[in-house]
């Protein structure tokens, strides 16, 4: 957490929130609200970081946001289709596809094996949730990619990616996110991070 940003240490003092880790209380409040919403856990006692945590795990994994924004801006589509439309190789598009339907994120639009795949209401309402990751990964720090999980580096950015490739205004999956921001400017950068320039 420290390396991305989330906690600081002062002169090598004691650990604090940094500014991008309050930040993230807004995530973890929508994360958990559409867990609550959509989990289906009935009235089981579950903590709200749980809830964040299970909904970030059903949404990482290489090729879910371009499935689920495929899904989003096309409607329901074939399973050959929908593998050509999400540009996955076909054991990423399988895998992906297979996690993506026991975390009822998609369903099929009949019983017969040509039936389309089609988003499940929870999925419809993730709009949020991406929404305000993009949001949190417009205000994190520059981080060195290699050091950053899996969900912040590829996700967000997938995520954000698919966000400025919606050219329309309607509702949908990724309609709801912020402008992308500036580019830091390299001088403020080696300011913040002085071990860049040596």
């Amino acid at each position: 957490m420290h390396t991305n940003g989330l906690l600081d240490r002062p002169g090598f003092g004691v650990y604090e929130v940094a500014s991008s880790g309050r930040h993230a209380h807004s995530v973890h409040r929508t994360l958990a609200s559409w867990h609550r919403t959509h989990s289906g856990a009935g009235g089981l006692a579950v903590a709200e970081a749980e809830r964040a945590e299970d909904t970030l795990r059903r949404l990482r994994g290489d090729g879910a946001v371009d499935i689920l924004h495929t899904l989003s801006q096309r409607g329901p589509l074939q399973h050959g289709v929908l593998h050509k439309a999400s540009g996955l190789a076909s054991s990423s598009f399988y895998n992906r596809l297979h996690q993506l339907q026991q975390d009822q994120l998609l369903t099929r639009t009949g019983s017969s094996f040509r039936a389309a795949y089609t988003l499940t209401p929870a999925a419809q309402a993730l709009g949020a949730v991406y929404a305000e990751l993009a949001a949190f990964e417009s205000k994190a720090p520059l981080v060195p990619v290699q050091h950053r999980p899996a969900l912040t580096a590829a996700s967000t950015a997938r995520a954000s990616a698919a966000v400025r490739r919606t050219h329309t205004a309607a509702p949908g999956l990724f309609s709801h996110a912020p402008a992308p921001q500036p580019h830091v400017p390299a001088h403020v950068t080696a300011r913040s991070h002085p071990s860049r320039t040596r």
